[in-house]
């Protein structure tokens, strides 16, 4: 089995995904099973995947600490109110105490599973070549050493297949879709605002959007604004030639499967709009996406940028 130890540690629901979508690479490759920590589940970002998706025959779940130690220490992380998830975010990212604490029980619960090696390797365009030539008879953590959309796509849609929306986030996404005043196609827009303007290394211009909308002719299409920072951009002059849907904030995984709904997507730099263009199934449509994921200043950038998306995507 291999496994993916810290894949809540951080990332939020589209990075998640990003993660398994490259773990599955490496399973298959190997013939190995995928597994989770069940000490795990629902610690720091908790397994988002397994709460938004029917993924649950895909994943092995795994436990071995049987005291009610897990379900008492990730009483923290539980989910709740706007403020709730801002403070989370503050704990996660910026306390540094929080975060010895938080390695603390990480390594604590790591001692029940000795049998899995601990594995690295290079990131890059392609995962470290040493990870597609594992033992499928000892068990691996695999920490390091991925790749890019340029290795999964070799199973895009044995991926997307598996990433199915829970039904009850169907049935709230399409009961908010079907309230928007639809007359024309629809193009979903992503703003990132929040944490990027903080901590990514590339916050995309209104350049980007006003050449990514010179796609989409203002008679044909009108559009549906995602973004953590909403006021914001229902502020900003490019769209007023448009009819716009400035779309309230829901839970991550609604707004995704409303992006999933629209006809075309214009993307951010961002693992949460890029899953929900490609979880889009509508076969006639555009997807705007930046060429440059991250900032030159990020060492990655000379294998990320330019090889993320799918080559029939438009990168501008």
């Amino acid at each position: 089995m291999i496994t993916n130890s810290k894949i809540a540690w951080g990332d939020q629901l589209g990075a998640q995904m990003s993660a398994f979508a490259e773990l599955y690479y490496i399973a298959r490759e190997n013939n190995q099973d995928i597994c989770f920590f069940k000490e795990f589940k629902n610690c720091r970002r908790r397994y988002l995947i397994l709460e938004n998706f029917d993924i649950e025959m895909q994943i092995k779940l795994l436990r071995r600490l049987y005291l009610p130690i897990p379900e008492i220490y990730c009483l923290q992380f539980r989910p709740g109110r706007k403020a709730k998830s801002i403070e989370n975010y503050k704990r996660i990212y910026k306390s540094k105490i929080h975060w010895k604490i938080d390695s603390y029980y990480y390594r604590f619960c790591k001692l029940f599973y000795k049998d899995f090696i601990n594995i690295s390797g290079k990131n890059g365009l392609n995962c470290d070549t040493k990870l597609l030539d594992l033992n499928n008879k000892k068990n691996y953590d695999i920490q390091d050493g991925f790749g890019t959309y340029q290795d999964w796509k070799k199973y895009e849609d044995d991926i997307i297949n598996l990433f199915k929306f829970k039904s009850e986030i169907i049935n709230q996404g399409n009961a908010i879709f079907n309230e928007l005043d639809i007359e024309k196609l629809l193009v979903s827009i992503h703003f990132r605002r929040g944490d990027y303007l903080i901590l990514a290394s590339l916050n995309l211009g209104l350049d980007y959007y006003k050449k990514a909308l010179s796609f989409f002719n203002k008679d044909k299409y009108e559009l549906v604004i995602f973004s953590d920072d909403i006021e914001y951009c229902k502020s900003v002059e490019i769209f007023k030639d448009y009819k716009v849907h400035y779309m309230d904030s829901h839970s991550a995984a609604i707004d995704m499967y409303l992006m999933s709904l629209c006809n075309s997507n214009i993307i951010a730099n961002s693992s949460f709009s890029f899953w929900g263009a490609m979880l889009n199934n509508n076969k006639d449509k555009k997807v705007i996406c930046p060429h440059d994921f991250i900032g030159t200043s990020d060492k990655e950038n000379n294998y990320i940028n330019g090889n993320y998306y799918p080559e029939k995507w438009s990168a501008i």
